[in-house]
């Protein structure tokens, strides 16, 4: 099923590997599982992938952020 996502946002549910459906529990979970799995400190013994894991983070932090912040603004208008 096609749900259409909101322009700007589809990459944001790539990143933190959710369906556009889901709910703000599901887009916590995944993005905190998502952080332990790439966290930078677990890669302190080499710089080349502790640097991929920071931008990783980097990245999953904005997703995260705009995402949360679009389901609240969905839940408050659902025409949002």
């Amino acid at each position: 099923k096609n749900i259409p996502v909101p322009g700007g946002y589809k990459q944001d549910f790539i990143n933190l590997e959710i369906p556009p459906t889901a709910s703000l529990e599901e887009v916590k979970r995944s993005y905190k599982k998502l952080l332990r799995k790439y966290h930078p400190d677990r890669h302190a013994d080499n710089p080349q992938k502790q640097q991929m894991a920071t931008r990783i983070t980097q990245k999953l932090n904005v997703s995260y952020q705009r995402i949360v912040q679009l389901k609240n603004n969905q839940s408050r208008n659902p025409y949002y």
